[in-house]
């Protein structure tokens, strides 16, 4: 019915080790939506996940203004055993260019944007933001 699906995943939830992020980047291939967003867990003050991250000792900063990167991107204020936060934000810079940069995802992508003027228009401008924050992280 020409439905445009966004998928979006978390990374590093509690018992995710990087073995099972692999399995879930692997996974969000297989369903193929038409963009995917993949976040490191991000624990906010009042959630189960906030409560968790302070009783286990695994929150980096309390301080939001901290966890920005030059560019605006965030990544997240948990880090425990087997996953820190720059292991959990790295493994989701990887899991964006193991999904976006791959033939099954830019031929279908490619005759998207020649037949819709308005795909064509939206994929370029996100694209721009795509290469901008993950091929080139000097730029973050």
């Amino acid at each position: 019915i020409g439905l445009l699906i966004n998928g979006c995943m978390i990374l590093g939830l509690p018992g995710d080790t990087k073995e099972t992020v692999k399995k879930t980047i692997e996974f969000s291939k297989t369903l193929n939506p038409d963009t995917m967003q993949f976040y490191s867990l991000y624990a906010y003050p009042g959630t189960e996940i906030w409560e968790w991250a302070k009783t286990n000792g695994y929150l980096v900063t309390e301080d939001y203004s901290k966890l920005l990167t030059n560019g605006g991107q965030h990544f997240s204020n948990v880090s425990r055993p087997g996953l820190s936060n720059e292991e959990a934000t790295e493994l989701c810079n990887k899991a964006l260019r193991k999904f976006y940069l791959r033939p099954g995802y830019i031929f279908p992508k490619l005759l998207q944007v020649i037949t819709s003027f308005e795909e064509a228009k939206r994929t370029f401008i996100s694209g721009k933001t795509f290469f901008r924050h993950i091929l080139m992280p000097s730029h973050n």
